[in-house]
């Protein structure tokens, strides 16, 4: 996407799409080429699956953030509570046939 282009909302551009200078994509429709070029409007549909895929990458963000924000010490922390978290009894495993 090259400088001054505007995406409109409820827009997509396929991926490897070459949007030009100071192109506008309207509001509602997919693009793709390089250079890009007007395919077909989004259905409802479409436009609904990508809010909730959008919603979704924005909690994945910042659950990285949080994790890229920790120190060693916590990073440690965290994978000892997992790997206990994790520990199956040793009563457990032999039930399940499962040496522990």
């Amino acid at each position: 996407i090259l400088d001054g282009a505007v995406i409109g909302e409820e827009a997509m551009v396929s991926p490897g799409s070459l949007v030009k200078m100071n192109q506008q994509i309207p509001a509602g429709q997919l693009w793709a080429g390089a250079p890009a070029r007007y395919v077909r409007d989004l259905s409802a549909e479409e436009k609904k699956n990508m809010a909730a895929t959008s919603r979704a990458y924005v909690s994945l963000a910042g659950q990285h953030a949080s994790e890229a924000a920790k120190s060693p010490d916590e990073l440690l922390a965290d994978a000892e509570a997992r790997a206990r978290r994790d520990e199956r009894h040793e009563e457990y495993a032999s039930k399940i046939g499962h040496s522990a």
